[in-house]
């Protein structure tokens, strides 16, 4: 009995260690459900991250492991937005995860007129987590 706890807490402590408190994982695939490659990224509370430049303008499909994440079609969170989240309301959300086609935003110009649609299929280039961070407290 004493080693499993030894044991659930050494495996507590590594996971605490090698990623940050904040971090929410989610997997990008580079073809429609959940297809082809994949690659996972751990993204921080409302922190922007960079995709990789291989790994550019090539996503297609996103597993979020229940957390909001949001993708942007620029570098540095910049331009258009998609949220995936749980029962997300608001024109930036997209509530297909196993297809980008099909998360669309309006592309209004500077007096708000409508110019086209701009999709996310294959335009990700940067990300951050919306959902807030999980703490866990170890008491003694």
């Amino acid at each position: 009995m004493a080693s499993a706890v030894v044991f659930f807490v050494l495996i507590v402590f590594c996971h605490l260690t090698f990623l940050p408190a904040d971090a929410t994982r989610f997997t990008l695939f580079d073809e429609k459900y959940y297809g082809g490659k994949s690659q996972d990224f751990h993204a921080a509370y409302y922190e922007c991250q960079n995709l990789p430049r291989q790994v550019w303008n090539t996503a297609r499909s996103i597993k979020t492991y229940g957390r909001c994440i949001e993708l942007f079609t620029s570098v540095n969170c910049g331009d258009d937005r998609f949220v995936f989240k749980r029962d997300c309301i608001g024109s930036a959300c997209c509530q297909n995860k196993n297809d980008f086609s099909s998360c669309k935003v309006n592309e209004t110009d500077i007096v708000g007129k409508f110019q086209h649609y701009v999709t996310l299929d294959k335009a990700a280039k940067s990300y951050m987590s919306c959902s807030k961070p999980i703490r866990i407290t170890i008491i003694h």
